[in-house]
C-alpha cells in the first residue's frame, strides 16, 4: 500500500483504534489543538483569541495497540455588551476522566454516612455548594488517590477548622475562609502517594451556623478549555472568549502527545481587550485544563479564559474602571516536536484547512484535528480471519508466470497506482466516554 494518511477531525468524542497487522511498524503523528475565543466587544474592540499549540510524535505500533484520541475544540466567542454574569465564551471540550476525589457534600465519611448539607444566605456559592454541618467530633473520610502527585485542596470554613491527612495536620483556617469573608475557598496542592489515605476534619463552632468544606480535585486528568470571564455590572461590556480545548494522544492508556488549546481574548471595555495569548502563564504538567477567565465585579470587559494543554493555560483577569480585560493564556505541547501559536494563528500551519485558529471579536475557535501516517509496506490478504503479508505477486503471461512490479486497480474507469490514501486509510471508531468540559475556577 505504501503511504497511508488518516486525519481525524472533531466529532465530541473520544476516537479510538486499535492497530491490526496491516498498520504495524511506523507511525506519524501530528496533533493541533482548538484555537482561543475572541472576547466581546463595547466601545472598544474585544481581543482575538490565539491559535493553538502545535505537536509531533513518531511511534511504533505493534498489533493489538489501542490509539486513543481526543479532537481539541474550538473555545466559543464572548458576547458583545453583554450584561453581568453571562455572556463568557464557552470552554472548548477535550480529553476528561473522573478527577473529584473528594466533596464533603456527596462523599460517605464517618460511619458510612453523608454529612448533612448547610446553606446560609450570606455565604458564597461555593461554600454554599459544598459546605456540610457535622458534629463536632472528627469526621473521617477515605480517599482513594490514583498516583503519588501534587493535588489540589480547597477548603473552607464558618467557623473554623483543621484538616488531616493519615492522623498529620496539613491546613489549618478560621475567620470564615470560603464562607461570608473571602468569595474564594482557600486553595492549595498537597504531595500525596498513590492509595488510599484518611482524611480528617476537625471543627471548631462558634455557636451560630457553622459549616464546613473540602474538596479535593486531580486536575491532570482533564484538558479542557477554561470559560470566558463575564463583564461588570454597571452598563454593558464584553464577556471574554473560552480557551480551546488540547488535541491528546494516548497509546495503549499513556499520554503520549498533547497539542494546546489557545487561550481566549478579553472583552473589551472603553478600551479594547488584550488579544490572547495573554501574559497570564500556564500551570504545571499534571494541571493541565484551561483556567476561567475572570468575571468583572465593577465594570469593564471580563478575562479571556487558558487553553487546556500539557500544563493548562491561566485565565485573564478585568482591568477596573471601565476598561478592557487581560487575555487568556494557551497551554503547554507535549511530543518529539512543539511549537507555540502566533497570535492568531497554530505553531504550524498544515495542510487540512483552518484548523487551530483563534477566534476574531466575539468569534468561535477553530476545532483542532489530527493526521496519522501510517506506512504499510507490500500487500496484504486476510487469510482465515487474520492479515498476510503478500511476499510476492505473480501474472501467468503466454504461459510464463512473471512477478508484479507494481499493482493497479480501476476505479470509475480509471486504473490507478495502489498507494494509501483516505479511501484506504483505518477507520478511528467512537469511544464512549471520558471527554467533555471540566474547567478550573479563577475566583477573584
Amino acid at each position: 500500500m505504501g503511504i497511508v494518511v488518516r486525519p481525524v477531525t472533531y466529532t465530541g468524542t473520544l476516537q479510538r483504534l486499535v492497530v491490526t497487522p496491516l498498520l504495524a511498524g511506523p507511525c506519524s503523528v501530528q496533533l493541533w489543538g482548538g484555537g482561543g475565543g475572541g472576547g466581546g466587544t463595547n466601545l472598544g474592540t474585544g481581543g482575538s483569541g490565539s491559535g493553538s499549540g502545535y505537536a509531533t510524535k513518531t511511534l511504533v505500533l505493534n498489533a493489538g495497540d489501542i490509539i486513543d484520541v481526543a479532537i481539541g475544540e474550538g473555545g466559543g466567542g464572548g458576547l458583545t455588551q453583554s450584561s453581568f454574569g453571562a455572556g463568557g465564551g464557552s470552554a472548548g471540550a477535550s480529553y476528561i476522566a473522573d478527577n473529584l476525589l473528594l466533596d464533603t457534600r456527596t462523599s460517605v465519611g464517618t460511619w458510612g454516612g453523608v454529612a448533612a448539607p448547610v446553606t446560609y444566605p450570606s455565604w458564597y456559592p461555593w461554600f454554599n455548594s459544598h459546605a456540610v454541618s457535622i458534629p463536632t467530633l472528627p469526621w473521617t473520610y477515605s480517599v482513594n488517590f490514583p498516583a503519588s502527585k501534587d493535588y489540589v485542596w480547597q477548603i473552607g470554613a464558618d467557623y473554623a477548622m483543621t484538616v488531616k491527612l493519615d492522623g498529620v495536620d496539613i491546613q489549618s483556617i478560621s475567620d470564615y475562609t470560603g464562607s461570608w469573608n473571602e468569595p474564594s475557598p482557600y486553595e492549595f496542592t498537597q504531595y500525596v502517594t498513590a492509595g488510599v489515605h484518611t482524611v480528617e476534619i476537625v471543627p471548631v463552632d462558634d455557636g451560630g451556623t457553622a459549616g464546613y468544606a473540602v474538596v479535593i480535585q486531580d486536575y491532570g486528568s482533564a484538558f479542557s478549555g477554561g470559560v470566558g470571564g463575564a463583564p461588570g455590572p454597571i452598563g454593558l461590556s464584553g464577556a471574554g472568549g473560552g480557551g480551546g480545548g488540547a488535541t491528546v494522544l494516548f497509546v495503549n492508556g499513556l499520554l503520549t502527545a498533547v497539542a494546546a488549546g489557545g487561550g481566549g481574548g478579553a472583552g473589551g471595555g472603553v478600551s479594547a481587550g488584550q488579544n490572547a495569548p495573554g501574559s497570564a502563564g500556564r500551570a504545571t504538567p499534571g494541571t493541565n485544563n484551561g483556567q476561567n477567565g475572570q468575571s468583572n465585579y465593577q465594570d469593564g470587559g471580563g478575562g479571556g479564559a487558558g487553553g487546556g494543554g500539557y500544563g493548562g493555560g491561566n485565565g485573564g483577569l478585568p482591568v477596573y474602571y471601565d476598561e478592557g480585560g487581560t487575555a487568556g493564556s494557551a497551554g503547554g505541547n507535549f511530543g518529539d516536536s512543539v511549537a507555540e501559536p502566533a497570535a492568531q494563528l497554530p505553531g504550524v500551519l498544515g495542510a487540512y484547512g483552518a484548523v487551530g485558529r483563534g477566534g476574531a471579536v466575539s468569534t468561535k475557535g477553530t476545532n483542532g484535528l489530527a493526521a496519522f501516517t501510517f506506512d504499510v509496506k507490500g500487500t496484504w490478504v486476510k487469510d482465515a480471519g487474520s492479515w498476510q503479508p503478500v511476499q510476492q505477486t505473480y501474472v501467468k503471461h503466454n504461459g510464463v508466470w512473471t512477478p508484479v512490479q507494481q499493482t493497479f486497480v480501476k476505479r470509475n474507469g480509471q486504473w490507478a497506482e495502489v498507494t494509501g490514501s483516505v479511501d484506504t486509510a483505518p477507520t478511528f471508531n467512537i469511544e464512549p466516554g471520558n471527554f467533555g468540559v471540566r474547567t478550573r475556577s479563577n475566583l477573584p
